[in-house]
C-alpha cells in the first residue's frame, strides 16, 4: 500500500508541469473569451469584425507561443537528467517524468480541451443551439468563444459543433508547437553535441 502511496505521490509530482501549463491554457482562454465577447455584436462595423479576427488569431498564437516556451522548459529538464545519468548521478523518477517527450503538448492542452469537448456534447445532447442548450453547452461554448466571435459576426449560429472543433484546434496548436520547438532543440543539441566531439 505504501509503495502504490509512493508511486501516484511521484506521478503527481512528475506531472506537476503538466498540470500547470493545463491551467496556464484554460485561463487564457477564460481571458480571451470575456474580451471577445464584448465584440459579438450584431451587425458588427468592419472593426469590430478586424478586431475580433485579431482576438481570435492572437488566441491561437498564444497557444503555439506557450506550447514552444513549455517544451524548452521540459528540454532543459531532459538535458540536465542525460547529463547527470552519463556522469552516474542519481536522477529521480519525478524528473525522469517531467523530461520532454513528444507528446506532452498534445496531453497537456487536452486536458481543458477534452473536459470543454465533453461539455459540449451533453449540450448537444439538449441543444446545439447556444441560446437553447444547458448550462454545460453554455460554458463550453463561452471558453472557445474567442475564435468564434467573427464568424458568429458574420451571421453563421452560435453552435456547439464550432466549440467541439475550436477545442480540437486547441490540441492542435499547442501541441505542435511543443512538438516542433522541442525536435528543434533535440536537433541543436544534438548538432552541439557532435562539434564536441561527444555522444549525443
Amino acid at each position: 500500500m505504501d509503495d502504490l502511496k509512493g508511486a501516484i505521490k511521484t506521478f503527481l509530482k512528475g506531472i506537476r508541469g503538466i498540470l500547470k501549463n493545463a491551467l496556464v491554457i484554460l485561463v487564457i482562454q477564460a481571458m480571451l473569451s470575456f474580451f471577445s465577447v464584448i465584440l459579438m455584436v450584431g451587425n458588427a462595423s468592419w472593426l469590430i469584425m478586424l478586431l475580433s479576427i485579431l482576438s481570435g488569431a492572437s488566441f491561437f498564437a498564444i497557444l503555439y507561443f506557450i506550447g514552444k516556451s513549455s517544451a524548452y522548459s521540459d528540454f532543459q529538464v531532459y538535458k540536465n537528467n542525460l547529463i547527470r545519468l552519463k556522469n552516474g548521478d542519481y536522477v529521480s523518477r519525478d524528473r525522469l517524468i517531467s523530461q520532454y517527450r513528444w507528446f506532452y503538448g498534445y496531453l497537456t492542452a487536452f486536458i481543458p480541451s477534452g473536459l470543454f469537448i465533453l461539455f459540449a456534447v451533453a449540450g448537444i445532447f439538449h441543444s446545439p443551439i447556444l441560446a437553447e442548450t444547458n448550462v454545460f453547452g453554455k460554458i463550453a461554448f463561452f471558453v472557445n468563444i474567442a475564435p468564434l466571435v467573427p464568424i458568429i459576426n458574420a451571421g453563421a449560429p452560435a453552435s456547439l459543433y464550432f466549440s467541439i472543433v475550436v477545442s480540437a484546434l486547441v490540441v492542435l496548436t499547442y501541441g505542435t508547437g511543443y512538438l516542433l520547438h522541442g525536435i528543434k532543440l533535440k536537433l541543436q543539441y544534438e548538432e552541439l553535441q557532435r562539434r564536441s566531439g561527444l555522444e549525443p
